[in-house]
């Protein structure tokens, strides 16, 4: 990794730990609305289902299909917004206790969103430190970060500049494999 890579990545995660010291460092966290009624019963579903994973079980206990507590049952797999195979969602399967997989999304999906509209940027050839702001700007803007408690939104939203970035890429150099990245990106 060259320097100037490091001087970004080291920027973006101290800007990461102090836009969002509150939740890193203390016991606040960002619990409203939807975070406690949707987001956290939904992810203690997937995580049930998951548990369900052994010899004998059904492809029925593993596969969240049905959630059975909103309302009378509605479908879960085809409602994207509980993210039941969101590949970032992994995080709350590896750490089980809601809150604190709750505060490393949060701060995982800045990073990321920094790291993608810099990517954005630098592609349309901008410079690194005009780069760096612009990634500063749209990862902990309001807009942004007012749609943390509506998780899919929030997910949805970091991945744009990276979908951008490869459609500039794309229309530059068209080719199967810059297309089937595009697809992949927005398939997420």
């Amino acid at each position: 990794m060259k320097r100037p890579a490091l001087a970004v990545a080291t920027g973006a995660v101290a800007a990461a730990v102090l836009f969002y010291s509150p939740i890193l460092f203390f016991d606040d966290t960002y619990f409203q609305r939807d975070i406690m009624l949707q987001f956290k019963p939904w992810q203690t579903l997937v995580n049930r289902y998951i548990a369900g994973i052994g010899p004998g079980a059904d492809w029925h206990d593993v596969v969240p299909l049905w959630n059975p507590y909103n309302h009378c049952g509605a479908p879960f797999m085809a409602n994207l917004q509980s993210q039941a195979f969101y590949p970032l969602g992994l995080i709350f399967r590896a750490v089980p206790e809601f809150t604190t997989a709750f505060k490393i999304f949060i701060v995982a999906h800045a990073l990321l969103a920094f790291w993608f509209m810099y990517l954005f940027l630098r592609g349309r050839g901008i410079g690194r430190l005009a780069s760096a702001t612009g990634g500063v700007l749209w990862a902990f803007n309001g807009m942004l970060t007012s749609r943390i408690e509506f998780l899919s939104v929030y997910a949805t939203l970091i991945w744009l500049p990276l979908v951008l970035h490869l459609v500039d890429r794309c229309g530059a150099e068209p080719s199967l494999r810059r297309t089937a990245s595009v697809a992949l990106v927005l398939a997420v």
